[in-house]
């Protein structure tokens, strides 16, 4: 289905287009933005967040014609979230941080994942604004900027950075189940690290 020469065309083609992808973000970042909420208020969609997503998916499927995609603005659009299957999937968040985006906070970026039989094969994050390209391969590890990077050995309480939370904007119901998930196991970890 993807072999591993096909997933290094795969890898280059993405990287290409993803880092053309920054220069919308580039041009937009200044301009006033056209934005509606997708249903929850914090969680927005502008005309920007639509042409890359649009761009990424025409690229990519004239490049990969049998490869499936899954893109956050077009499932939010269309109100469901297709069915991940082992198919070579692309997944596409075209805008992280919209909210950043809209506000003209440079912490935004471009999200692109490859998925093969449900497992991540290909990562990439591009933020342009800040000039951080990251990118990952299954086994091969990550990079920034084209240098490899690794997590941090320091370990210790207090010096623990806190664990990302995402908080998915599927629907209302769902991010608060998330949000008071996270709020209990915050007070969990909390109570633990004062005894």
């Amino acid at each position: 289905m993807c072999e591993s020469n096909n997933l290094d065309e795969c890898y280059a083609i993405a990287e290409n287009l993803v880092l053309h992808a920054g220069k919308i973000i580039e041009d937009g970042i200044n301009n006033r933005k056209n934005y509606k909420s997708k249903g929850i208020d914090w969680d927005l969609v502008t005309e920007y967040d639509r042409k890359i997503e649009d761009k990424l998916i025409k690229q990519l499927s004239m490049q990969f014609p049998s490869h499936k995609f899954i893109g956050e603005e077009t499932a939010a659009k269309e109100g469901c979230l297709p069915q991940l299957t082992d198919d070579p999937t692309w997944i596409i968040d075209p805008i992280d941080g919209t909210t950043n985006f809209v506000h003209r906070f440079p912490h935004t970026c471009i999200s692109l994942a490859l998925l093969v039989n449900k497992k991540a094969e290909i990562g990439i994050i591009y933020n342009p604004l800040m000039r951080q390209f990251f990118t990952a391969r299954r086994h091969c590890g990550a990079f920034l900027n084209g240098k490899p990077i690794k997590t941090s050995d320091v370990k210790g309480g207090e010096l623990d950075l806190i664990t990302p939370k995402v908080i998915a904007a599927c629907n209302e119901q769902i991010a608060q189940q998330l949000v008071d998930l996270i709020k209990k196991a915050d007070l969990k970890e909390l109570n633990q690290n004062l005894k």
